[in-house]
């Protein structure tokens, strides 16, 4: 499958096509796309959105609440097992699940001295990437018997923020702060590809490390559809008459240099010689302008020209 994308840029239309996807190593890819013709910046902007949509939006599974019996925080203790509750969340936050469903409750009863993913009651709606992950370990004759709720989610949620009453199943559990996504790393280069006949011709390359729930291909496709979703807002804006929103403006003279619309040579130039809004601005005569800020015609022009945007002129002609 071809995934292509086009980006509009100064009436130039790419197009970002998946050359082949290697496996580098267990749960870590390399992803190349093809060849294409593009400033170097652009396609930076361009790799550095997909890279933040990539984790920002790729769902993933993790536990939210945890059920054991006898213990309200995550600073308290369960007698048999040889971990602090605190290492015990944290163990259990190290298993890597896959949901057939938004939400599962799973449960564990265990008399092993090393309880680990494997020990759980089967149940066809999850499945364990690591099973063998240790989750603790207990003493002769010890029977652990707890509950987890698993749901699937975006992004880094901390208990804190969720509403107690709403999202707590259990009637002594304990909520977990819960990372979602699946994406462990993932970076970006940008490889120039030699041709003779083209001079900006370059190759983007990603290298991504999952948790082993998800499909990297369609991680990459979701990150894109995410990211040309969002920007498609855009379209809804609209814009102020600039001419309109000025005349009820109480304070023009008062407007930074900054905001004023003059180029950033111009800007640059202007504060250095402490002129800082356009109140100081129009007390600059012409000569000032020409002489000590060493403008041309062709600038004193524009000033000219943004001045009477704003009804203003220079009081010194």
């Amino acid at each position: 499958m071809i995934l292509l994308l086009g980006i509009a840029n100064y009436n130039k239309m790419f197009k970002i096509v998946f050359d082949y996807i290697e496996l580098i190593s267990i749960n870590f890819y390399k992803i190349v796309f093809k060849p294409i013709i593009c400033d170097s910046y652009f396609l930076n902007n361009l790799a550095s959105i997909i890279r933040n949509s990539l984790l920002m939006s790729t769902p993933g599974y993790s536990v939210t609440e945890l059920n054991l019996p006898g213990v309200n925080c995550e600073y308290g203790y369960y007698f048999g097992i040889k971990e602090d509750i605190t290492n015990f969340i944290l163990n259990i936050k190290g298993l890597v699940f896959k949901l057939k469903k938004n939400k599962v409750f799973i449960n564990l009863n265990s008399k092993k001295e090393i309880v680990t993913g494997n020990d759980f009651i089967y149940n066809k709606n999850f499945k364990i990437i690591n099973p063998n992950h240790v989750i603790c370990h207990l003493n002769k004759n010890i029977n652990l018997n707890f509950s987890l709720k698993v749901e699937k989610g975006v992004g880094y949620i901390p208990f804190s923020t969720k509403n107690f009453r709403c999202n707590k199943s259990f009637k002594n559990g304990i909520l977990i702060d819960s990372y979602f996504s699946p994406i462990i790393k993932a970076s970006y280069i940008i490889e120039n590809f030699k041709d003779f006949s083209y001079k900006d011709f370059k190759r983007l390359i990603f290298f991504v490390e999952t948790n082993g729930s998800i499909n990297i291909k369609n991680a990459i496709i979701n990150s894109l559809n995410f990211f040309l979703s969002n920007f498609s807002n855009f379209s809804a804006i609209k814009f102020l008459n600039f001419k309109n929103y000025l005349n009820y403006s109480p304070h023009i003279s008062l407007i930074s240099i900054f905001d004023s619309g003059l180029s950033f040579r111009t800007i640059k130039i202007l504060y250095f010689y402490g002129v800082f809004n356009l109140n100081d601005l129009i007390k600059c005569s012409k000569f000032e302008i020409l002489n000590n800020c060493k403008f041309s015609n062709k600038t004193l022009y524009e000033i000219k020209v943004v001045l009477k945007l704003y009804n203003l002129s220079l009081i010194f002609n």
